[in-house]
């Protein structure tokens, strides 16, 4: 059997750090969009994610991360997805806590780890 799937939106060094990297020693499998060098393939392994965690304030110029949650859902409609943040606007924090959590970087990291183990293992 696989290890559960968890989509992490970013890979910065706090994100890495504090959320990924100990996914992944909780014996989670994290699939980054960065990490596989191909922009284009971003949604090929949709459909197996236990949650998400989307970066709001990191924007790819076609979508924010909230339109990516809805896309994401589109394949998986009961997708757990939750936000992280630096300095995401109010009016898009707002927008994001109708669709799941939101955590603020570096506050909350250690939050926003637990929330993704926690969906992992259900």
């Amino acid at each position: 059997m696989s290890p559960p799937s968890v989509y992490v939106g970013d890979e910065s060094g706090p994100i890495r750090l504090g959320v990924s990297d100990k996914l992944r020693a909780d014996g989670i499998h994290v699939y980054t969009p960065s990490s596989r060098g191909d922009p284009e393939r971003d949604t090929a392994s949709i459909g197996g994610f236990k949650c998400a965690l989307l970066h709001l304030d990191r924007l790819d110029g076609k979508a924010d991360a909230i339109d990516f949650a809805d896309l994401l859902r589109v394949y998986q409609p009961t997708l757990p997805v939750a936000f992280l943040h630096e300095t995401a606007p109010e009016p898009m924090l707002r927008r994001a806590r109708v669709v799941g959590p939101v955590f603020k970087i570096p506050d909350d990291l250690e939050a926003a780890h637990e929330w993704a183990r926690d969906q992992a293992k259900r």
